[in-house]
Formats: structure tokens, C-alpha cells, sequence
């Protein structure tokens, strides 16, 4: 069996890289990150074979290294911290307002534990969960009574048109069929849907790579954990993001970026897509637009602004 395979960039199809460095997982072959020499995106060629990518995402995945936290707080699905990772996402949709409240349908894709869908289901959504790993899939439906597919997007086979809302907190990267997740997640939203978004990014900076060495060092010697100094969970990433790079991607899936905002210059990044209309649809809310504001002009200079609101258009 073929450990590992070889794949051409998802952005711009080039099958011309640059080879970086190796990342190794005792448990694996060694996969190596190379920058495409036709648009300069990051990503494993070669990477483990979708039989291995799959195993990496069993009960280990949650249970040891990177998401078990120490030796003392026992799994990623401890009590504890499922109730703190619960009220920060309800904060989030509170304060930052990027989550609305309704009664909508909402899908998170890779649900974890589903400590968000419970968060976004106390505000009013109708909630759906996707996750790959059956044993976090198990216990967001027993624990917290969630509809969640174990599998991957692919294979739940949603409707066309179902979601008004879905989200990914970190899971992109992970996604070895990136044109084809993204192309799906297109069907499965209304046309006037969103995508949310939160992933890391510029991941390959000097300055990241010296933090994610400090935070290493205390997990281990401050925290006790038993973590391998060849940084494990890299090789769950797959691709390499920058703020061009993901603009980039989404547009080739037709998708429009209509807000961002950087959760700190070396990691982590959120942004809102939705999918791009047609140019003639497009059009027409453009004209009903510059009509809308036209009156509104007329309206001021009046002294009497017609109460109508023009619904924001992307650009």
C-alpha cells in the first residue's frame, strides 16, 4: 500500500512546487510542505493517503495530545471545559455580532463535541452538526440531544438550498478535497447564505513559529503534558493559509469575502463569505440599489428622508 500521495496546487493546479521542510509524526511517514511556484500557496505534497488522513481523526484525535489539555483535565470532552468552550462561543454571538440571533437553519461543519451548536441553539437557530471523528460525533448526540452526521460533508448528502448558515471553527485546513467541500457547501446554502469561517493563518511566519515553540515549552513544563517536540498536529494541516491565498480559494469556489477580521497577526483569522450571485442578478440589485439611494437623496434635500433601507450588496 501507497503510504503517501501526490497532488497538484487546489488553487491554480500547478504541478510545480518549491519543497520546504518535513513534518513528522512518529506514527506516520514523513509529509513535506512545498510552496507552489504558479500562486505561492503552502500545502503537504506529498501528504499521508486518504486511508491514513482518516485514522488520524479517531478516538486519539480528542483524547491525546494537542486537544486532551493536561494530564489533570483528562479528555477534550471534560465537563469543565465543555462549559467554558459553551458560554466563550455565546459570548461571541453576543458580542460580536457575526452570529445573528433567528430560527434558521445553521450547519457546523466539524462539531467536535457540539459546544458551539448548543451555544447557537440557545439563541435560536435550528442546528445540524458534520464531524468526522464517530466518538465526537456519539457524544454531541447523547450529551446534548444534536442532529450530527458522523461522516464527512460529502457523504451526509444534505438538500440543495437548506442552509440559511454554515460555519467552521479551524477545520479547513484540514480538508484534503478542498474544491470539492467547498463546491458542496456552495449546493447545500440558500443563494443569500453565509459561510463562516475561523482558521489559522501565515502559520509559516518566523515570529509564529518561535511562539508556537514558547507555548510548547509551557504545555510541557508548566502544564505536564506529555507532547512530542516534532509538533504533532501539524501534520493534520494540510494547507498553508494567507489572507490571499484563502481569498483566492474561495473565489475559485464562488464564494465573495464580505468581512474579516484578524484574531491576532500570526495565527488565527475569521471571515464571512457568501456565494457570488450572477452577473445579472447581480446587476439587478445594483440598479434597485442606486435607485433606493437616489430617492433617499431626493428625500433629504427635501427635509423628508423616505424611510427605505437598501439592503447592503457585495461588491
Amino acid at each position: 500500500m501507497n503510504d503517501l500521495e501526490k497532488i497538484n496546487c487546489p488553487i491554480c493546479e500547478s504541478g510545480f512546487s518549491i519543497p520546504l521542510e518535513f513534518w513528522r509524526d512518529n506514527r506516520y511517514p514523513a509529509v513535506r510542505l512545498v510552496k507552489c511556484c504558479g500562486c505561492g500557496f503552502y500545502f503537504q505534497n506529498p501528504r499521508l493517503s486518504q486511508q491514513l488522513q482518516n485514522e488520524l481523526y479517531g478516538i486519539s484525535y480528542f483524547n491525546e495530545g494537542l486537544f486532551s489539555g493536561s494530564t489533570a483535565a483528562g479528555t477534550y470532552f471534560n465537563q469543565e471545559r465543555e462549559s467554558i468552550r459553551i458560554c466563550d462561543f455565546a459570548s461571541m454571538i453576543q458580542y460580536e455580532g457575526i452570529i445573528p440571533r433567528g430560527n434558521k437553519r445553521l450547519l457546523e461543519i466539524g462539531c467536535a463535541g457540539g459546544n458551539f451548536l448548543v451555544a447557537a441553539r440557545q439563541v435560536g437557530w435550528n442546528v445540524q452538526g458534520c464531524e468526522i471523528s464517530s466518538s465526537a460525533a456519539s457524544h454531541a448526540s447523547n450529551q446534548y440531544a444534536l442532529d450530527v452526521h458522523a461522516g464527512d460533508l460529502i457523504s451526509a448528502k444534505y438538500p440543495t438550498g437548506y442552509f440559511e448558515m454554515v460555519c467552521m471553527f479551524d477545520v479547513l485546513e484540514h480538508i484534503p478535497n478542498i474544491n470539492q467541500f467547498l463546491s458542496e457547501i456552495h449546493r447545500i446554502l440558500v443563494p443569500r447564505g453565509v459561510l463562516f469561517i475561523a482558521l489559522p493563518v501565515q502559520t509559516q511566519s518566523l515570529l509564529f513559529k518561535m511562539q508556537r515553540r514558547l507555548w510548547d515549552v509551557k504545555r510541557i513544563v508548566l502544564r505536564g503534558e506529555k507532547i512530542s517536540p516534532l509538533m504533532i498536529d501539524n501534520i493534520h494541516h494540510l494547507w498553508e493559509f494567507n489572507h490571499d491565498t484563502i481569498e483566492r480559494l474561495l473565489n475559485k469556489n464562488n464564494f465573495s469575502i464580505f468581512w474579516e477580521r484578524k484574531i491576532s497577526t500570526t495565527y488565527s483569522d475569521m471571515l464571512v463569505a457568501e456565494p457570488q450571485l450572477s452577473t445579472t442578478i447581480r446587476m439587478k440589485w445594483k440598479t434597485i440599489y442606486l435607485f433606493i439611494n437616489l430617492l433617499n437623496r431626493i428625500g433629504m434635500e427635501k427635509g423628508s428622508r423616505l424611510n427605505l433601507k437598501a439592503e447592503s450588496m457585495p461588491g
